[in-house]
């Protein structure tokens, strides 16, 4: 199935978000082989974000001699009669690790974007496999040999506020480069890049959910409470609410 086309942003402040996220692409592709790069996809909307822009990426690289890719060549990319089948070889590896107590939301989300798209995303179910998060993705890292992993990160994100677009992993980690494309985006950044072209998102999101985990740590978001139930995420109108319903970590 043909790709969506990312269209013109209603935000002028975004125009250098994406920049920022095209040249930390340029780099990463230059330096790495798409064997070597694993995309971390987990469904939410920080991720999703992330994958529709590689993907209009290495679109737009496709048709591109100079090996790169500028913002006007990402916006003015057709994909209407693109399939990824062709372009595989472009593609990292696209990586989800199921956690036990997934929304079903976010399962069905995953394997509607994958079908839709005809991407090929490989699970680890941790139910299955009796092992930690990091357990499992560092097993995986080892196997395929991966230098680099693409995250959606932000840097409003607990784990992510000592993070730079380019961060080496941590001494308790296998070597590699950790590159968050989408660091300095805030939380209306994402919305306004999804909704304004029409992008598909997981439906918890219109169910007053706004930082989704899994279902042990994720609840809607007592701001978004209205007299009939939960106005969408789209509608958190202070950005330092967003993780108003998650759960904190004990650890």
């Amino acid at each position: 199935m043909a790709y969506k086309q990312v269209k013109t942003m209603q935000h002028d402040s975004l125009e250098s978000e994406l920049r920022l996220f095209i040249n930390s692409m340029n780099i990463t592709f230059r330096l790495y082989k798409p064997r070597d790069i694993l995309l971390s996809f987990n469904g939410g909307k920080d991720a999703t974000v992330v994958l529709h822009l590689i993907c209009t990426f290495v679109v737009a690289l496709s048709k591109n001699q100079q090996n790169s890719v500028n913002l006007g060549t990402l916006l003015q990319t057709g994909r209407e009669n693109h399939s990824f089948n062709s372009l595989s070889h472009l593609l990292p590896n696209i990586l989800f690790i199921v956690q036990p107590n997934e929304f079903k939301e976010i399962l069905d989300f995953v394997d509607y974007t994958e079908k839709l798209y005809g991407l090929n995303i490989k699970r680890i179910y941790l139910a299955q496999s009796k092992q930690s998060f990091k357990t499992a993705l560092c097993s995986f890292l080892l196997e395929k040999n991966i230098k680099c992993t693409i995250e959606g990160s932000r840097s409003t994100d607990p784990n992510a506020r000592n993070l730079d677009i380019f961060s080496t992993s941590s001494n308790s980690w296998p070597p590699f480069l950790r590159v968050s494309p989408i660091l300095p985006w805030r939380y209306r950044s994402v919305w306004s890049f999804l909704l304004s072209n029409k992008f598909p998102y997981c439906s918890l999101y219109d169910e007053g959910y706004t930082s989704i985990g899994n279902k042990e740590n994720t609840f809607q978001n007592p701001h978004l409470r209205t007299k009939d139930g939960f106005r969408p995420a789209y509608e958190l109108h202070d950005e330092t609410h967003e993780r108003a319903g998650r759960l904190k970590k004990s650890w």
